[in-house]
């Protein structure tokens, strides 16, 4: 039986070159994370949270400084009208180191805001980039998706001429109609997943304008992680996990509820202040007067306050204590778990290579059986389906691979702005 080559030379050419697209401005990781940091709102809500703790930071210094205040009083009576201004200098000379433990707590509290920052920025900048990857998947699924269709609908077009000019039997016109339609159902899935994947990308991104004129483009090459900063050993990945952000702000949590424990504990303690006050009397005689003291004051008995005080800091502190110890199992878990995901992914990625190349020569021997008029149709359409597939299962572990890259990258918190390029 006659076999228009021609036709299938044209079919391969078709696999091998994906078809042509109209130039789109070029969207980079590096600008998809540029974005998503610039953008993001919950971003916004937290470095609100810096600048409030920051504000308390102030407040407890300015306990420690002098303050300055005027006062003015003017009065009219049946016979007599009175005027005078007052002048006051306070200065705290001590009370037992509360103001600067007040002060040290409200620091630590910042520093704690600070890095809770950054572990935001880490996770954002790890959403962006699993959301980016899934789209970058999503979107060589759909290349493949239009290679299968654009061959399986001229291979029915051949079938059809092949059976009219009685060159082919009914059954393989009904099987390219069958391999069509199969064809059409994975490409609309193919787009629905291409458009989903978009969509999650963009809210990522935290903008409202859509990324349909914009081209993903995948310009960061793979990362060794696993030999940068982490290995199996269990002490490495301790000493990689003290540095996460997420962690050194529970530990400054710890220094503020220590901080916080001992403000209470001398909240009873004898307070001293020296004040100047200088008064004008303005109602006629021009009369001067002026003070210089100090003021001591005690509290003999609270009703047990300080007792109630110093049991809910400490609480607090052992609150805050387990809560590092919680952080820190969590993290190692997530670490632990993020390392066997990615040898999993390098495993897939190995693994599907070799089976295309498997496809690959199994399609090539079906092609070369066509041409010798030994094979058939259905034997070269099955292997350019299994090639396909093989294409698409690879494509997907090469993108599941660099997202597992992320997530640990995320999980041992090593993202440091330009320097996780």
């Amino acid at each position: 039986m006659k076999r228009n080559l021609a036709f299938m030379a044209l079919l391969i050419v078709l696999v091998m070159i994906p078809s042509a697209a109209k130039a789109k401005e070029a969207l980079t990781l590096e600008r998809c994370i540029a974005i998503a940091l610039a953008n993001h709102p919950e971003l916004a809500e937290y470095n609100a949270q810096v600048k409030a703790k920051e504000g308390a930071v102030e407040q407890n210094a300015a306990q420690l400084r002098p303050t300055l205040s005027i006062a003015s009083n003017i009065a009219e009576e049946k016979n007599n009208d009175y005027s005078s201004v007052n002048i006051s200098v306070n200065q705290l000379l001590w009370d037992g180191n509360q103001s600067q433990k007040a002060m040290e707590a409200s620091m630590a509290q910042k520093y704690a805001a600070s890095c809770q920052l950054e572990r935001k920025r880490q996770e954002i900048v790890y959403l962006v980039k699993q959301a980016f990857f899934e789209t970058l998947k999503a979107e060589k699924a759909l290349d493949v998706a239009n290679i299968s269709m654009a061959y399986y609908e001229k291979n029915l077009k051949q079938a059809k001429s092949y059976h009219e000019a009685g060159l082919a039997a009914k059954s393989d016109v009904t099987s390219a109609q069958v391999d069509l339609s199969q064809a059409k159902m994975e490409l609309i899935e193919a787009q629905s997943n291409f458009k989903e994947a978009m969509a999650n990308l963009q809210n990522v991104l935290g903008i409202q304008s859509p990324l349909s004129e914009m081209e993903i483009k995948d310009s960061v090459q793979g990362k060794e992680l696993s030999s940068l900063l982490i290995s199996n050993e269990t002490k490495t990945i301790t000493q990689v996990i003290e540095n996460r952000p997420d962690i050194v702000a529970q530990k400054h949590y710890i220094e503020a509820a220590k901080h916080n424990l001992d403000l209470q504990a001398r909240s009873n303690n004898i307070s001293l202040s020296a004040y100047a006050d200088y008064g004008l009397d303005l109602s006629g005689e021009d009369q001067e007067d002026y003070s210089l003291g100090v003021e001591l004051s005690a509290t003999l008995w609270d009703g047990g306050t300080l007792s109630g005080k110093i049991k809910e800091a400490r609480g607090e502190l052992e609150s805050a204590i387990a809560s590092y110890r919680s952080q820190v199992n969590s993290a190692l878990l997530e670490i632990k778990t993020s390392l066997l995901e990615l040898e999993e992914e390098r495993h897939n990625v190995e693994l599907t290579s070799l089976l295309v190349e498997q496809a690959k020569e199994n399609l090539d021997l079906a092609l070369g059986r066509y041409k010798a008029e030994v094979g058939s149709s259905l034997e070269v359409s099955k292997a350019l389906k299994d090639y396909h597939e093989a294409l698409k299962e690879h494509n997907e572990a090469i993108y599941n691979l660099r997202i597992a890259e992320a997530q640990l990258e995320y999980a041992a918190g090593l993202w440091k702005g330009a320097n996780s390029k």
